[in-house]
């Protein structure tokens, strides 16, 4: 069940800005959690 918690921190930073994200490290944010996208 951590993963699920995890994976909820994940989700909002990555949903709130995708483009802006890859400025700061987003691609491998992106690549720990692609479904997430």
């Amino acid at each position: 069940m951590g993963n699920n918690n995890k994976e909820h921190l994940f989700s909002p930073p990555l949903s709130f800005a995708p483009s802006r994200s890859v400025d700061r490290g987003g691609l491998f944010l992106v690549l720990a959690d692609p479904h997430a996208v």
